[in-house]
């Protein structure tokens, strides 16, 4: 079995695609860390009585968001209460917003295709483009030089 000469056409299209391959390979397999915003801030009351009763309040709240945001906010309250005329309170608010990176739901593709029953003929080319539509279901669309269109539909794992 020989295989065709390689062609101008052919060695910019093999270049092209593995120069592509290379930068998307080294940018996404870098781990995106999400974004972590803490806010405290902290207040602080005195009254003056004289008989002591120390009690704290502790208060969480979490809210999550649908596009991925989570917002924790814990407030803590301490109450020092002296019965004959002091009063302390001391309020720590902390508020904390993670923000998860984005995902990338839209994939193009660099395509090359043999006929096996006529393989002299040489290779056609195309592209494919698919976008994730619902959870794990993507659906796309390719085309190829041969005049070959078709549709795809994936489940990612």
């Amino acid at each position: 079995m020989t295989f065709p000469t390689l062609t101008t056409k052919t060695k910019a299209i093999i270049g092209t695609v593995t120069v592509a391959t290379s930068f998307a390979a080294g940018r996404y397999s870098v781990d995106v860390a999400p974004v972590v915003h803490t806010a405290i801030s902290k207040e602080i009351e005195k009254h003056i009585q004289t008989d002591t009763q120390t009690h704290a309040v502790t208060k969480i709240v979490e809210v999550k968001k649908p596009d991925g945001t989570d917002t924790k906010t814990t407030v803590i309250t301490q109450e020092k209460n002296v019965e004959q005329a002091k009063t302390t309170q001391a309020q720590t608010k902390i508020d904390q917003t993670v923000t998860p990176p984005k995902k990338t739901n839209l994939n193009v593709s660099a395509l090359i295709a043999a006929d096996l029953s006529n393989f002299g003929k040489g290779p056609a080319y195309g592209v494919s483009v698919t976008k994730q539509v619902l959870g794990p279901v993507s659906v796309g669309a390719f085309a190829l030089t041969n005049s070959v269109v078709g549709v795809s539909i994936g489940l990612e794992f």
